[in-house]
């Protein structure tokens, strides 16, 4: 999972580029009238499935990716 601070800056990019294509202005939300998902919600789908593929599988390393034990990582932002 990319860390808060790399997603607030791919949205506010992403909010730039959807402003740049609807050509809005700066005041009007994009996502709510374009319909369009946020960074989050796209990352999240991808990151349970990553989690689900790395703890079921055969190399033991890769089921330690996501330990409880492990602090900072991207299991405490998944849950």
């Amino acid at each position: 999972m990319a860390a808060k601070s790399h997603i607030t800056k791919l949205e506010a990019m992403q909010s730039i580029i959807l402003r740049t294509i609807a050509n809005a202005l700066w005041y009007i939300k994009n996502k709510k009238d374009l319909q369009i998902p946020s960074v989050w919600e796209e990352i999240q789908p991808f990151s349970y499935r990553y989690k689900d593929r790395t703890t079921n599988h055969p190399n033991p390393l890769a089921n330690t990716l996501y330990m409880d034990n492990i602090t900072g990582s991207c299991y405490s932002l998944l849950n």
